[in-house]
């Protein structure tokens, strides 16, 4: 392999771990707010979503 394709095969997998590193925190988020929202709902009196 020529060292350019080694650059692209290092930066291609930094981007991978920064793109899944990403989902996870989002993922993460969802089911906080969701969390929050399904014990918040009947206090507030808001429909829960099931």
């Amino acid at each position: 392999m020529s060292w350019l394709a080694i650059a692209v095969v290092i930066v291609a997998g930094y981007l991978a771990f920064k793109a899944v590193k990403f989902v996870f925190k989002l993922l993460l988020w969802i089911v906080v707010l969701g969390g929050l929202y399904w014990l918040a709902a009947p206090a507030l009196g808001w429909p829960l979503p099931f």
